[in-house]
């Protein structure tokens, strides 16, 4: 039996339903969502870009700009991540993973 973050993530949706998943935009709103017993957590690109530069999201940040709050987050917090898929779909999504 696997142990990937994608096995624990299915595991954890299948075991909590329905899984309550909520935003964070940094590592500190992370770490209060852990604190409050949520069990994953979502960013988006939105959230990168009105958090970490302050402005809102007109698709000027990029793929690594999310990658980097994701791993700021998950180097504090979270096993678990997810992110809007990019432009480029599932290539772009399969990058973001390894680049994690």
């Amino acid at each position: 039996m696997t142990n990937s973050q994608g096995h624990r993530f299915r595991a954890t949706v299948a075991s909590n339903p329905p899984l309550q998943i909520p935003g964070a935009i940094n590592a500190y709103c992370a770490l209060l969502a852990e604190r409050a017993g949520f069990e994953a957590l979502y960013l988006s690109g939105a959230g990168v870009a009105n958090a970490s530069f302050g402005m809102p999201d007109l698709a000027v940040t990029s793929m690594n700009d999310v990658l980097e709050d994701v791993r700021r987050i998950t180097g504090a917090s979270y096993p678990y991540w997810s992110m809007q898929t990019p432009a480029g779909g599932q290539r772009s999504m399969s990058h973001a993973q390894r680049e994690k």
